[in-house]
């Protein structure tokens, strides 16, 4: 038999990899796209898009709002105002206050003597 050694195994060797000095001084390759901060991105711009779609309606909204508030103060305003022009109305339709009125301006009834007192106190 002969003794023939076998020679031992050798690892599979990797590729080789230039060095630091090498990769920095060789022209710039390519850069990956990073997906995960284009997404984010992306997704940034989207809620920029929606921001500002959102903000018109959202100045309406507050605008009506602010609109109605006025209109419920006009509204009460001119209520107030036509419950005072409905009593005045009902008191000046009493046959009193049109004779005290009439007496005020001045005239007399038919019949009656007009007489004109100076000197009085005024109140």
């Amino acid at each position: 038999m002969s003794s023939v050694q076998s020679a031992p195994a050798r690892p599979r060797s990797r590729p080789r990899t230039r060095p630091a000095s090498a990769a920095a001084s060789a022209p710039v390759a390519r850069t990956r796209v990073r997906w995960d901060r284009l997404g984010r991105v992306v997704m940034l711009v989207v809620l920029c898009v929606l921001l500002y779609l959102y903000i018109s309606p959202v100045r309406s909204l507050v605008g009506a709002v602010s609109e109605s508030g006025r209109r419920q103060a006009d509204v009460a305003s001119l209520t107030r105002t036509n419950l005072q022009l409905r009593a005045e109305r009902a008191a000046l339709a009493t046959p009193s206050t049109r004779e005290r009125d009439a007496r005020n301006l001045g005239l007399v009834r038919p019949g009656e003597k007009p007489f004109v007192v100076f000197g009085l106190p005024a109140n």
